[in-house]
């Protein structure tokens, strides 16, 4: 598998010490004000680089009605989806450290800071994580995602942890080394949207893991229309081929193996249920999920397959 390495910053060049990477794509209405929370950030030593993944919809003339000289604004010419244009976006950072944010949410003014002060703390880290809470269209909390980790956990026993599950303890919006980058590559585009687990593991079996306990970001729920908002195979697809790849190697020997199969046979049938509910049974959405099963799954897929 070949994954694109970031090159070096060249010597002598310019460089601040935060690079923040923020693509985009059909958010204006709440572009702006997330650029806000990002720009009255405490941390003075940041780059702001906002990218449009093709589309020409009024997000520049919100970026720039900022007016804060720290923020570049570029339009990839097509449409990249992700993880395209995250790589596209990060090849054109000058920072010591990336923090990834999104172009929706909203983030608390220490984020940066207390990120920079973890990997500074942490030499052996190689990206830093917070808490997270989730809002709804309204600002009000749905959900907070506070937990007891330690400030640092080593690598091996993250990468242990996070194939313990399917959904991913760390979030998208994280900090991580430059340096990180350019040994261990950027967000491999065989794992589409959810590209980011795998470069967390990934990064996770070369190095250490930093973590604030505090909550310091507020994750919009997507918008109803967002073609992840329900269940897609595809995402589905990426989790199950990650951990299937990297198991065998943190987790090796037949128990590990095991236990896989039976926790891949639960996702597969608890989301093939999810989405014959979202789809209200719809013949074509029946069809997909079932010919899904029957390819990824083992005989208890087949089976639910066979008699749903």
């Amino acid at each position: 598998m070949a994954i694109s390495r970031l090159d070096p910053v060249p010597a002598g060049a310019p460089r601040p010490r935060v690079s923040v990477v923020m693509p985009t794509y059909k958010r204006p209405h709440l572009i702006r004000e997330t650029l806000l929370t990002v720009v009255n950030q405490t941390f003075p030593g940041m780059e702001i680089l906002v990218k449009a993944d093709g589309t020409e919809d009024g997000t520049e003339a919100e970026v720039l009605s900022l007016g804060d000289s720290r923020v570049r604004f570029s339009r990839s010419p097509v449409r990249l989806g992700m993880p395209g244009i995250l790589n596209s976006t990060i090849a054109e950072t000058r920072g010591e450290l990336v923090l990834i944010l999104h172009d929706h949410d909203l983030y608390h003014p220490r984020l940066a800071g207390e990120l920079v002060r973890r990997l500074d703390a942490r030499p052996a880290a190689l990206y830093a994580h917070a808490a997270v809470q989730m809002v709804d269209g309204n600002g009000k909390v749905t959900r907070s995602y506070l937990n007891a980790f330690p400030e640092v956990t080593p690598g091996p026993e993250w990468a242990r942890f996070m194939l313990s599950r399917f959904d991913c303890p760390v979030c998208a919006c994280s900090m991580v080394r430059r340096d990180a980058l350019e040994r261990h590559g950027l967000f491999d585009p065989e794992y589409g949207f959810l590209a980011d687990i795998e470069l967390w593991l990934r990064l996770s079996m070369q190095g250490d893991v930093a973590y604030v306990p505090e909550v310091l970001m507020s994750l919009r729920e997507r918008e109803a229309g967002h073609e992840y908002k329900k269940i897609k195979w595809d995402a589905v697809d990426s989790v199950v081929r990650i951990h299937r790849r990297y198991t065998p190697v943190v987790l090796p020997g037949w128990r590990s193996a095991a236990r896989l199969a039976l926790r891949t046979e639960r996702l597969l049938i608890e989301s093939y249920l999810a989405s014959m509910k979202q789809t209200r049974f719809a013949r074509a959405a029946r069809r997909e999920g079932k010919e899904f099963l029957r390819r990824v799954g083992g005989p208890l897929s087949h089976l639910v397959a066979a008699i749903l």
